[in-house]
């Protein structure tokens, strides 16, 4: 949903104001286009481990453990290895006001509870497209855990009371300008750039609560987190931005001469990246576009191991200085909560049962596909809290050619329909608990 569509739902904005909320914010340029197109791919590209289609958006955000290919129910109770993450939910369908047909039904979970994890963006409305399932999740670079965890933490969103959070912004700055190398106090140089008239900022509280009780938590986030940004050209000629959900890019001065991150890259950026929040994990999936099921390029993602968080938009120069990314996730969360994590199995019960989050195959429930993967992550986005969830994929055959290519036009290999399913991996009612504030 765009901005204009947001305020227009609203009712209660005037046209200036609409107009302006489709204008990009003077010096903007390219940090727009990275904030809105490639957090929309990474969460396609490390959440469902990997198909961009342009039918999908979202955020990233970071797994855990995962299953292998070839993951079979027997395998519920064993160790498995690590890959990418959970890719983002659908919403609970309670709210009427909402375009209910976007989203899916939570059986197993208060509406309350669904609609406080569950992000804005990321839906989804169809299946990711791949010749097989490792060609969709990808491949990762590190060893595999021996075990799943016993707790994980929940997370809270920076900005679930709202308003403007400069000094956050501040912080984060400086954070980053340390992991980079460079002084923190260069953080004082950088301009806060407000994306909306001062007539418009003095409505804002108004505006955030009709989009929370329109659309939801994720739309009111969404409106908060692009409040405003903090803008600084460093010496090389880059620009760092950190917006007010303190998600952060640099975009390189000179595009000329680079290239995709590799994994032969992250070592030399690993001091760099541990300073940035440990990301550790690199996917390099295939893809297959919707219109004609040719393959696409989506690029290297980082994703972290304890915690929400991914690095997108990964550039480097050609001797593999790392100097263009997007960071999503981990910066908008603080955790509130350890909680038991409840076991695989009893994750694919309630998937069976209908106690899932995300947008199901409009040809059946999940137990008429076959299950191929299943890991651990969290899933990302705008919402109010950040839960840990199993993730399943299912494999539910062919494409149907009336709908979706049937097979790739370079090799003839026939594309299976891959839905992603998420079911939250702590108990509903200390989620509820959480949420609802109750002891």
């Amino acid at each position: 949903m765009t901005a204009r569509e947001l305020f227009e739902a609203i009712g209660m904005v005037d046209e200036e104001l609409i107009e302006d909320a489709d204008a990009p914010a003077p010096g903007r340029g390219r940090l727009v286009l990275l904030r809105r197109v490639l957090p929309a791919a990474a969460c396609l590209v490390v959440m469902a481990g990997a198909l961009l289609t342009w039918r999908l958006g979202g955020v990233t955000d970071s797994s855990l453990t995962g299953a292998p290919e070839s993951y079979t129910a027997d395998q519920a109770g064993g160790s498995q290895p690590e890959v990418a993450a959970a890719p983002e939910s659908g919403a609970a369908e309670e709210n009427l006001e909402r375009d209910s047909t976007a989203f899916s039904v939570a059986d197993a979970l208060p509406a309350q509870v669904a609609d406080a994890i569950t992000p804005a963006a990321g839906n989804g409305g169809g299946p990711s497209l791949a010749i097989s399932a490792g060609e969709l999740l990808g491949t990762t670079a590190d060893p595999a855990p021996t075990a799943w965890p016993d707790t994980l933490p929940v997370y809270r969103n920076r900005l679930a009371d709202g308003g403007l959070d400069e000094s956050g912004m501040q912080d984060t700055l400086r954070g980053v300008l340390q992991a980079m190398g460079k002084d923190p106090e260069l953080a004082g140089n950088a301009a806060l750039v407000y994306n909306w008239s001062q007539d418009q900022i003095d409505q804002a509280d108004q505006i955030a609560a009709d989009l929370l009780a329109k659309f939801g938590a994720g739309s009111m986030l969404e409106f908060w987190g692009g409040m405003a940004q903090l803008e600084l050209t460093l010496e090389d000629g880059s620009s760092l931005t950190v917006y007010n959900d303190r998600k952060v890019s640099l975009t390189a001065g000179d595009t000329a001469s680079l290239r995709p991150m590799t994994g032969d890259d992250l070592t030399q950026n690993a001091d760099l990246l541990a300073g940035l929040g440990g990301f550790d994990t690199l996917t390099l999936p295939a893809s297959h576009s919707w219109t004609d099921g040719s393959l696409l390029d989506a690029g290297p993602v980082l994703t972290r191991s304890d915690a929400p968080g991914s690095l997108t938009g990964l550039e480097t120069t050609r001797d593999g200085q790392l100097v263009a990314w997007t960071l999503s996730g981990a910066a908008a969360a603080e955790p509130v909560a350890e909680l038991p994590v409840i076991s695989l199995t009893e994750a694919e019960t309630l998937l069976q049962n209908g106690g899932y989050l995300g947008v199901g195959y409009e040809g059946g429930e999940p137990s008429q596909g076959s299950i191929v993967d299943a890991r651990l992550g969290y899933l990302s986005g705008d919402a109010l809290y950040y839960v840990p969830v199993w993730q399943f994929t299912v494999d539910f055959g062919p494409a149907e050619e009336a709908s979706y290519p049937a097979a790739d036009p370079d090799t003839g290999a026939a594309l299976h329909a891959y839905y992603t399913y998420q079911v939250p991996a702590v108990a509903a009612d200390a989620l509820t608990d959480l949420v609802t504030g109750t002891d």
